[in-house]
C-alpha cells in the first residue's frame, strides 16, 4: 500500500514539474506584413516571447520580406508596437502596443494585414488581421478574397458560390485556363440581395493575388471598394 501511495505521489510530482516546462515552450513562426493605404507605417515593430522589439519595413505595393519570431505554444499570439505620437496621451518616441494578434492554428506561414482605422476615437490606429499564407494559399494562378467590411458577404467566382464573413479570408480560387475570372459580391438587404462589387480580372500563371474588399468610399453608396495585391512567384 505504501509503495502504491509513493508511486502516485511521485507521478503527481513529475506532472507538476512538467507544467512550467510546457508553459514556457516556444515555437517559431515565419510571417510577412502588408499595410493598406493611406496609413502611417513608420516605426512599427514586432516582439516575440523572448525577443527585443524588431522594426518592420512596409512597402507601398508589395508585402514585406519574411520575418521570424518565437511565440509561446500555449498562447499563439504576436505583439506589435509603434513608436510615435499616434495618441495624444503617449509621449513621442515611446513604444506603444498596437495589440497582440492571435495566430491561425497550425499555420507554417502567416500574412499580417494592417488596416487603418477610420474612427478617430479608435484605441489603436490599425486593425491587424492574421491570414494563413502557406500550403495551397500560396499557389500560383490563384486569388484569395479578404472581406474588410463589417458585413457578411456572398460571392460567386469560377462557378463557385461562397460566403465571406466580416474580416475573414476566402479559400484560394484557382483560375481557369485563360487565367481570368469574373467575380460578383452580394450583401443581404432587408428584402433582397444587393450587388455591391463586380469585377473581371486576370492572373498570370506565375503569379497570385489577394483582393481586399473595402467599405464604400462614400457614406450613401452600396458599392464596395476593391484593392488588388499582385505577386509574382
Amino acid at each position: 500500500m505504501k509503495q502504491r501511495a509513493t508511486a502516485i505521489i511521485l507521478a503527481l510530482f513529475f506532472c507538476l514539474q512538467a507544467i512550467p516546462a510546457q508553459q514556457n515552450e516556444l515555437t517559431s513562426i515565419s510571417f510577412t506584413v502588408y499595410g493598406l493605404r493611406p496609413g502611417n507605417y513608420s516605426n512599427i515593430y514586432f516582439q516575440g516571447a523572448s525577443d527585443k522589439p524588431t522594426a518592420l519595413t512596409f512597402h507601398r505595393k508589395r508585402r514585406s520580406g519574411t520575418y521570424t519570431a518565437q511565440v509561446p505554444v500555449e498562447a499563439l499570439t504576436l505583439k506589435f508596437l509603434q513608436k510615435g505620437s499616434h495618441r495624444e496621451e503617449h509621449e513621442e518616441g515611446v513604444l506603444v502596443e498596437l495589440g497582440s494578434v492571435p495566430l491561425p492554428p497550425d499555420a507554417d506561414k502567416i500574412l499580417f494585414v494592417f488596416v487603418p482605422q477610420t474612427d478617430s476615437g479608435a484605441k489603436n490606429p490599425f486593425k491587424i488581421l492574421s491570414i494563413e499564407d502557406g500550403g495551397s494559399s500560396g499557389q500560383s494562378g490563384t486569388v484569395r478574397i479578404i472581406n474588410l467590411t463589417a458585413l457578411p458577404l456572398i460571392g460567386m467566382a469560377e462557378g463557385e458560390k461562397f460566403e465571406l464573413q466580416s474580416l475573414s479570408c476566402s479559400q484560394p480560387f484557382e483560375l481557369s485556363r485563360n487565367s481570368q475570372t469574373d467575380l460578383s459580391i452580394l450583401a443581404k438587404g432587408s428584402s433582397r440581395h444587393h450587388l455591391v462589387y463586380r469585377n473581371s480580372f486576370r492572373i498570370d500563371p506565375e503569379s497570385r493575388a489577394i483582393l481586399f474588399l473595402t467599405p464604400p468610399y462614400r457614406k450613401a453608396s452600396l458599392k464596395l471598394g476593391g484593392h488588388m495585391l499582385y505577386e509574382e512567384l
